[in-house]
């Protein structure tokens, strides 16, 4: 015998199910959307840490595809620490500026090689026993030339060999003398500065 009343009774409890359903919908959606939301975040917050200001000068170069080329390390036949004429051959004659649009620039090559000279003068009055001299220019040039090395990361294999001191205690020492390195062709970097400054007024400093 069918129950009318067991039936509706049956109906009135399942009958809320649906909208049961259709309530656990956006909650699940809404734990997707944190969870979306918390990863953002942690990249957002990642990448505001690696990354500088967004007012913070951003690195350039001149406008030049430089070549590679190969440089075998020697020493003590050229650049004799007073060699001046030597030395001075270094440099571009307008030293390391160049000029792009309306704006002036040193190039970091011959601005590097640049405070090498100051650093050598410096070296040169204090072996000649100079006194009252300010060697501040040099100190910072010291810390250009540093950075620089950093930055450039010459990752070249110097052999090592043994070597022996007067007491005959021997030590695996490399010199770095006649080692090819890899390098930017700095030729090619000379000429573009020199056809910049032939082709523009380049301020006196």
């Amino acid at each position: 015998m069918r129950c009318d009343t067991c039936l509706r009774s049956r109906v009135q409890i399942t009958a809320p199910l649906p909208a049961q359903a259709h309530s656990m919908i956006p909650l699940h959606k809404a734990i997707s959307f944190l969870l979306v939301a918390s990863v953002a975040l942690n990249v957002l917050t990642a990448w505001r840490i690696l990354s500088p200001p967004f007012d913070a000068p951003l690195a350039s170069e001149a406008p030049l595809a430089v070549q590679h080329a190969a440089l075998e390390f020697t020493f003590g036949k050229h650049y004799n620490i007073t060699a001046d004429a030597e030395w001075d051959t270094l440099l571009p004659p307008h030293g390391a500026q160049i000029i792009l649009g309306s704006e002036e620039f040193d190039v970091g090559l011959f601005s590097d090689l640049g405070c090498l000279q100051t650093i050598r003068h410096a070296f040169l009055l204090l072996r000649n026993g100079a006194t009252g001299e300010s060697f501040a220019a040099a100190e910072a040039c010291l810390g250009q030339i540093r950075q620089a090395i950093m930055c450039n990361s010459d990752l070249t294999l110097e052999p090592a060999y043994l070597v022996c001191d007067a007491e005959e205690k021997c030590a695996p020492a490399a010199t770095g003398d006649h080692v090819a390195h890899r390098c930017r062709n700095w030729a090619q970097v000379r000429e573009f500065v020199e056809e910049n400054q032939a082709s523009g007024e380049i301020s006196e400093r």
